[in-house]
């Protein structure tokens, strides 16, 4: 009978626990719930997870489970990254309210508080520019837009929106067209992909992999803005599948291949690649425009393409020292500015690889600016007043990789990286000497400040560099030969515009054996290294830069001084230097100072052969016929076919010559930068 009563029991209970069960939602049922019921859990018991479950039949109650949005989510942490944005936030809106405050306190300053004495720089410091609350950089892939307007950063930082909208509005360089409204391109707005079949451009695989190691061998020491492990892995990739490398690699794999041309002379280019050397070039050039187009450089620069741009601008001037080079060189500076080169990358929160070959790409065109205004005779103005990038580091490339949290130390011995530095320390010191003022405040010329810091330059690149220079590996012979000359150069031009400021006009006098033996010096040091047989590799560089103030010296000399116990030794000097730079087949036009050359040497030629027939018997009379060679100048030069080369047709306006050569001989205005 107990057991009869115990089985009414439970099945009363079960049929209870069934009723209960059928009278919730079937939503509710659960067949194998993964957490445990409410009553076993406030019970802090063990649910075997049934619907029902065992606890809640034998104890005749409702068991229940919470429902899956019952289920409490943690709250997602604020990372760093969070906090450090909110922070900028509210630091540039505390800026923006004390701006005014900040303006009249510095207005209260005077010049020498404000300005830092650039005595104080040591060489490769640059004065840090306070980093801006409003600049961003806003990153689109390889390439991205640097923004320092406060209204238009604010709005970018706090909308992540608009920064989508600025990236996408560069995509594939689409353009919104109306119809009202003609397409305006850029440079490349007759641009047809169709009309150049970009597949012969390339070289072969094997000839390809030749060129690249030529660069390796004659151009990258020169052109230090590559960082050749990273770089090596995407060439080599790109050259096995071009047609999957994207636009602004395959642009720089198209300037290598032309730098490495450039490199070799016509016999070894056509040894090579069984072609003629000029033809490859017009090849590689073609190639290298039509995947910076394609690349929309103008509006999406990278990188990549101005590393291309750069190496492309360099070789350029083997052929052509016109103002092609000198504008797309400008041109490349304000597209680096367009990314924000000129700014310190570790202010725009970027990596310390990233930040380094930054600086490279940066350094390396601000240096190849000046020279390339010297050879047009113009005087710009320094690109480096609002820039706080820092110079590159003194390391090798295999003391770098893209995952590094920190930059090595600078090394005190000869790197990969030296000769670079060099050129960019000469040319700060050249920008300070050219920006110090040439007469005190007295009104006495301040000659002595600027020979001090020649001076100091010359004691800092001998401890930094030069002391650790082997003679016998090519490219530290080159340093070690072309450093002395430059600099010995720069001190020669210093002089006689010292010399110059002095007096209203040169005459005989100035014309003395000790600057004539001077300069000749200086120009057999250039041809030394023009013909060095164990610098051939770098001859193509070495030659592309003429020594106009010196080779403008001599010439006048020979005009009012046309006999002398050194002339002989110039005149050899002077022709050896004119030789090799015709057979450079140098690209000229109007105006430029190749033809002024030209034209002065025609003139002391004529001396030279009246002194030689007697027709002129003293240094007055010759000095007294060079009256009228600057007038001349102008007409020698419009009277003079000149055909200009095609080594760049994007479009180049023909410029009105705005250039008074009629001083030139009377005038030595100091370099930007020369030699380099």
């Amino acid at each position: 009978m107990e057991d009869d009563a115990l089985s009414k029991t439970v099945g009363g209970q079960s049929k209870a626990s069934t009723s209960l069960e059928a009278s919730f939602p079937r939503s509710m049922q659960h067949q194998n719930s993964g957490r445990s019921c409410l009553t076993c859990h406030q019970r802090k018991i063990r649910c075997d997870k049934r619907s029902p479950c065992a606890t809640c039949v034998r104890n005749n109650i409702l068991c229940c489970y919470p429902d899956a949005e019952q289920i409490r989510r943690r709250t997602q942490r604020i990372t760093i990254g969070e906090i450090a944005a909110r922070l900028l936030r509210l630091e540039r809106t505390v800026a923006a309210t004390m701006k005014d405050t900040a303006i009249l306190d510095t207005s209260n300053k005077s010049a020498s508080d404000i300005i830092a004495p650039c005595s104080e720089l040591s060489m490769g410091q640059t004065p840090a520019a306070e980093s801006s609350l409003e600049e961003l950089l806003v990153q689109d892939g390889d390439s991205g837009r640097y923004i320092n307007e406060v209204i238009l950063s604010r709005i970018l930082d706090e909308q992540r929106e608009a920064q989508a909208v600025m990236r996408s509005s560069s995509i594939n360089g689409i353009r919104t067209k109306n119809s009202w409204s003609p397409d305006l391109g850029g440079i490349f707005h007759d641009f047809n992909p169709s009309m150049l079949d970009v597949q012969s451009c390339h070289p072969s695989r094997w000839h390809a992999l030749q060129l690249w190691q030529t660069f390796l061998n004659n151009v990258d020491p020169i052109i230090k803005i590559l960082h050749i492990p990273t770089a090596q892995v995407t060439i080599y990739s790109a050259i096995n599948n071009p047609d999957s490398a994207e636009h602004d690699l395959n642009a720089l794999l198209f300037a290598i291949y032309f730098a490495a041309i450039t490199s070799l002379s016509t016999a070894d280019a056509s040894s090579l690649l069984g072609q003629d050397k000029g033809r490859n070039l017009i090849k590689f050039k073609q190639g290298l425009e039509h995947f910076l187009a394609a690349a929309n450089i103008f509006d999406s620069p990278s990188l990549k393409s101005l590393q291309a741009m750069t190496i492309y601008i360099t070789c350029l001037r083997a052929f052509n020292t016109g103002r092609s080079g000198w504008t797309l060189t400008g041109l490349s500076l304000r597209l680096a500015q367009s990314i924000g080169l000129h700014r310190d990358g570790s202010n725009l929160r970027l990596s310390p690889f990233e930040s380094e070959m930054r600086r490279r790409v940066w350094w390396y065109l601000c240096a190849a600016d000046s020279r390339a205004a010297e050879d047009l005779g113009i005087t710009i103005c320094n690109v480096n007043q609002f820039c706080d990038a820092r110079l590159p580091l003194n390391v090798d490339d295999n003391e770098l990789f893209p995952d590094m949290l920190d930059l090595p130390a600078v090394r005190p011995r000869w790197t990969e990286m030296t000769f670079t530095l060099i050129k960019m320390g000469i040319s700060q010191v050249i920008q300070h000497i050219h920006q110090s003022p040439v007469v005190s405040f007295g009104g006495v010329p301040s000659e002595s400040s600027r020979a001090q810091s020649l001076k100091d330059i010359k004691t800092r690149l001998e401890d930094k560099y030069l002391r650790y220079c082997d003679q016998n590996i090519p490219i530290q012979r080159v340093s070690s030969l072309l450093t002395p000359l430059i600099l010995a150069k720069l001190e020669f031009v210093m002089q006689q515009q010292s010399s110059q400021r002095h007096g209203t006009q040169k005459t005989t006098s100035d014309a003395n054996e000790d600057t004539l033996i001077s300069a000749c010096r200086l120009l057999e040091l250039d041809l030394q290294l023009q013909t060095d047989e164990l610098l051939r590799g770098f001859h193509w560089y070495l030659g592309s830069y003429t020594q106009y103030h010196l080779l403008t010296y001599l010439l006048w000399h020979f005009c009012v001084k046309p006999r002398g116990p050194n002339v002989e030794r110039a005149w050899n000097v002077l022709e050896r230097s004119f030789e090799l730079a015709e057979q450079r087949q140098l690209t000229t036009e109007p105006g430029s100072k190749w033809m002024i050359l030209k034209m002065l040497r025609g003139k002391a030629l004529l001396l030279r052969e009246a002194y030689n027939a007697g027709i002129l018997e003293d240094d007055n009379a010759a000095f007294e016929q060079n009256v009228g060679m600057a007038n001349s100048a102008r007409e020698v030069i419009d009277s003079t076919d000149i055909r200009l080369s095609g080594a760049w047709d994007w479009g180049m306006p023909d410029f009105p010559d705005s250039q008074d050569w009629s001083n030139v001989v009377g005038e030595f205005d100091l370099p930007r930068f020369d030699g380099l």
